[in-house]
């Protein structure tokens, strides 16, 4: 009865309409028993039945758990069918076990959980399709299924597992989410063979891989998703691990190249939002915070470029060390990018260079590409320093520029370069610049 009741009822019970079906029956019978015909049904009967029903209903909940992650955590799913359950059984002993040993050591304090479906909830995902389904019914930021099939090859018994693996991320570009899915073809192995003499070393080397990759396609989803904490946390903990991991796989040959350009990428887009940050409330100290992300980059890359600028800006909004801010951008000299461009003029304009910044400006606005909205965060920038530094009253000369060249805002242009002349002794401490604010003054109320 035993062995029937597991080989041919058990898998017609984990249906989830099988415990309503056996629920209603079994009320029935006890309904029909303890009563002698509906024309004498007393509310008892019926609340003796609701009972039953009930009753079946919970124990086919208790003997068929969902298993979820938890909310809040970043969830993992594995899903790999097996010929038998005892094979299944196996593969989670030897395999999901050791992935789940690893991820939660690696990632102590961290919030990434694995759940991993019995036999007969694999057997459902067959295509993208299900996969995503079951993401969603586990809370599953990342699923990897596949199947276990047990052979020989050459006469030597082995299983060979085939996997794949399906990602969620935030809706992005159609770049990025062909990024994403190159990335998991070339770290999922396709398929392994493991030899069953030796299968224990097989699952552990497999186990190892699946971690590293796991932790790899959560952090770029987390990247793409914009959690850039979790993101470098994730690279962080993996180029760890890769360090000291040898062996010639295809996919560990592939992260050991690929995961410091990632890391990379993430330091850079630490310090564009920390830089968003200080654009918005222009609190430098959100940008200085940061600074050890640029040097960490400069380390890698003297030319690096964002860390070179935002290094600059920290220079002189956190530490008023003009010089520094000059030295850093002036390595900059290659890029065609007009930020860079930007803040030198502003740099030579703060030093009382005027014609010299005259002509870095020119250079900016003649640049086909900037980041964000420059000309008018420049402005925003110049007029900050000026409520701070008025007696630098020579700063509202690049502010008529912008507004002239870049903005296209001729009053306010105007108003700027009317203010210029009325600096004492402007003529004579900048002459050049004095003629040319007269003309533009000139072109500014043509233009009106």
């Amino acid at each position: 009865m035993d062995k029937f009741f597991f080989e041919r009822l058990l898998p017609i019970w984990r249906k989830w309409y099988a415990g309503a079906l056996a629920g209603v029956a079994a009320a029935l019978v006890v309904f029909y028993s303890i009563t002698d015909g509906l024309d004498e049904v007393e509310s008892m009967d019926w609340l003796v039945a609701c009972v039953v029903l009930c009753a079946f209903l919970l124990l086919w909940r208790i003997t068929n758990p969902k298993k979820k992650n938890p909310r809040g955590e970043v969830g993992i799913c594995v899903a790999i069918r097996a010929e038998s359950d005892t094979e299944h059984a196996g593969l989670q002993y030897k395999l999901v076990d050791a992935l789940k040993q690893k991820l939660r050591q690696s990632i102590a304090g961290g919030k990434i959980n694995l759940v991993a479906l019995p036999n007969h909830e694999c057997e459902e995902l067959d295509d993208v399709q299900a996969a995503l389904a079951k993401m969603a019914g586990t809370r599953s930021h990342l699923i990897m299924y596949g199947r276990a099939v047990t052979g020989s090859i050459d006469g030597k018994p082995v299983t060979s597992l085939r996997l794949e693996a399906v990602v969620i991320h935030a809706n992005t570009n159609t770049k990025n989410r062909e990024l994403l899915a190159q990335e998991m073809r070339l770290g999922i192995p396709q398929e392994t063979i493991i030899e069953l003499q030796n299968d224990l070393k097989g699952f552990e080397l497999l186990s190892t891989q699946l971690d590293q990759v796991a932790k790899y396609v959560i952090a770029i989803a987390a990247f793409l998703s914009r959690d850039l904490q979790l993101a470098a946390k994730l690279l962080g903990l993996l180029k760890g691990t890769l360090d000291s991991t040898a062996g010639q796989s295809d996919s560990l040959a592939y992260l050991k190249a690929v995961v410091p350009k990632r890391i990379r990428m993430v330091k850079r887009a630490q310090l564009d939002a920390a830089y968003s940050m200080y654009v918005s409330s222009r609190n430098i100290e959100e940008l200085a915070k940061q600074e050890q992300l640029a040097d960490d980059l400069l380390a890698q890359d003297q030319s690096d470029y964002k860390a070179l600028l935002y290094k600059s800006i920290i220079a002189f909004a956190s530490r008023g060390n003009c010089d520094e801010a000059e030295a850093l951008l002036q390595r900059c000299g290659k890029t065609r990018d007009a930020t860079w461009m930007y803040n030198y003029a502003f740099l030579l304009t703060y030093k009382g260079q005027l014609w010299e910044a005259h002509d870095m400006y020119k250079r900016a606005f003649n640049a086909k590409s900037h980041m964000g909205n420059v000309p008018v965060e420049s402005e925003e920038f110049i007029r900050l320093v000026l409520t701070k530094e008025p007696q630098r009253r020579h700063l509202i000369f690049a502010i008529g520029l912008i507004n002239y060249n870049a903005k296209k805002d001729f009053g306010l242009a105007a108003e700027a370069f009317q203010e210029f002349t009325a600096i004492d002794n402007a003529e004579a401490a900048w002459p050049e610049a004095f003629t040319l604010v007269q003309y533009l003054l000139h072109r500014c109320k043509a233009r009106a």
